[in-house]
């Protein structure tokens, strides 16, 4: 009996805190799904609620391959249709040896601790076949596997997008979030939990907002 009310307890403490919650400190796999300008890394830096974990951001990988190809005109040519395409097509998928995200990904899994690490997956979600292999990776490693979907105003997405140092062709951005959305929702049967962060009115952490912040799963 108090095993159950001290669980309550931490679900209310949950519900309350209006943050990203875990049920434990550690062995967390957090996948942050999103479309480009949904603010993942704000909201990755902000509202999850977690003592400590290792991030991949698949984004960082991107652009050490766009330096890699065109050198300090890297931002220009990312910035349209064609180059960004050709920069996911060199991305490889997880089962690709040359994809460096995940090849520093599996040595991390594979390193022996006394612990279960806390891992942060930053990697926008739009690549169905990708986040299959990396959710399955996370399984059969002994994690809880998370999904925080970053969701925002199209609109809004697109304000953000044309203010960043290397904003993204309009449809392309369009077409990402809708890929995001079909993807996921092909993933949440896969996965221990699911969370939708609603930040398109930009997300106050010191207002800790109410209602923008759900655990579907």
């Amino acid at each position: 009996m108090l095993l159950k009310e001290i669980y309550r307890i931490q679900k209310l403490m949950l519900v309350e805190s209006k943050v990203v919650g875990f049920e434990k400190p550690y062995g967390n796999f957090v996948i942050i799904a999103g479309g480009p300008g949904a603010g993942k890394s704000y909201v990755t830096k902000n509202f999850i609620d977690l003592p400590d974990y290792k991030q991949f951001n698949v984004d960082n990988y991107r652009v050490s391959l766009a330096k890699k190809l065109w050198g300090d005109e890297w931002k220009e040519n990312i910035s349209t249709e064609e180059g960004y395409q050709k920069i996911l097509d060199m991305s490889y998928t997880t089962s690709d040896p040359r994809n460096l995200t995940i090849k520093f990904l599996k040595n991390f899994l594979d390193v022996e601790r006394n612990y279960m690490p806390n891992v942060v997956y930053d990697a926008g979600g739009g690549q169905r076949e990708v986040m299959y292999d990396v959710i399955n990776l996370a399984k059969e490693n002994g994690f809880d596997v998370t999904i925080v979907h970053v969701v925002t105003d199209i609109d809004k997405a697109l304000e953000r997008n044309a203010q960043r140092d290397r904003s993204l062709p309009i449809d392309m951005v369009i077409d990402y979030h809708e890929k995001v959305r079909e993807v996921v929702k092909d993933l949440i049967p896969m996965v221990n939990n699911y969370w939708i962060v609603d930040n398109t009115s930009d997300l106050s952490f010191d207002e800790r907002p109410v209602g923008r912040i759900h655990k579907i799963k």
